[in-house]
C-alpha cells in the first residue's frame, strides 16, 4: 500500500462535508471505492454518502486511536509513517470532542434562533392596531 500522512486524513475526517464527497478515499487512492461513494451519496441525496461516511470516520478515528502504521480494512488501504502517529492520535480525540461540541452548538443555534422568533413575532403583535383593544371593538 502506499505511504500517506496519518495526520491529513484524520484532518479530512473532521470535516463531513468531506465525508459527502469522498475526499477520504480520494486521498488514499482508492478511486474506485471514491467514485462509488460519490455516486451513493449524490444518488441518495447525501443521506447515503452521511452513513458511509460516518462508518469510515468510525474506521479512520479508531485507526488513529490504535496508532496503528496500517490500515487494511472496507476497502481502504495505506501505510502511515511512524512519525505522525502521535499527532494523529490527538487529532483523533480532538475528532470525538468536537462530536458533541457541533451537537451542542447545533442545538444552542436552533434555541436562539427559536427565542428570536418568538420575540419578532411577539413585537409585531404589540404594534398591531388590535393590540390591547377590546375584542368587541374589531371589526
Amino acid at each position: 500500500p502506499p505511504e500517506r500522512n496519518k495526520v491529513v486524513l484524520v484532518a479530512i475526517e473532521m470535516f463531513p462535508l468531506c465525508w459527502l464527497f469522498a475526499i477520504d478515499r480520494f486521498y488514499l487512492g482508492n478511486i474506485g471505492l471514491a467514485i462509488a461513494k460519490l455516486a451513493v451519496s449524490v444518488g441518495t441525496l447525501f443521506v447515503g454518502g452521511l452513513i458511509w461516511g460516518i462508518v469510515d470516520f468510525i474506521i479512520i478515528v479508531s485507526n488513529a486511536l490504535r496508532r496503528e502504521e496500517t490500515l487494511q480494512i472496507a476497502g481502504m488501504s495505506a501505510k502511515f509513517s511512524a512519525s505522525h502517529l502521535h499527532m494523529a492520535y490527538i487529532l483523533a480525540i480532538v475528532d470525538i470532542l468536537m462530536i458533541p461540541a457541533a451537537i451542542g452548538l447545533s442545538r444552542f443555534i436552533w434555541l436562539w434562533r427559536k427565542w428570536r422568533r418568538a420575540e419578532l413575532l411577539r413585537e409585531a403583535a404589540m404594534r398591531s392596531r388590535h393590540y390591547r383593544r377590546d375584542p368587541c371593538d374589531v371589526k
